[in-house]
């Protein structure tokens, strides 16, 4: 039996705290066929730094100036 594939879309601003938890909710699911996008406004914090330290191919981080 095909399993859809599941696209989670994560908005973040400034929020490195909860971040690796969030995401580790995510991954540690036992349905695996699924997308995070995280769409970071403009983080000041370590945001992008967290995020980009997974190599998690079913992960894409996308960048944008606070708006």
């Amino acid at each position: 039996m095909n399993k859809p594939l599941v696209s989670l879309i994560m908005p973040v601003y400034n929020h490195e705290k909860f971040l690796e938890r969030s995401i580790g909710s995510i991954v540690n699911q036992k349905y695996n066929n699924w997308e995070l996008i995280i769409i970071d406004d403009g983080s000041t914090d370590s945001s992008s730094k967290i995020v980009n330290e997974l190599n998690d191919p079913r992960i894409s981080y996308y960048y944008q100036e606070n708006q």
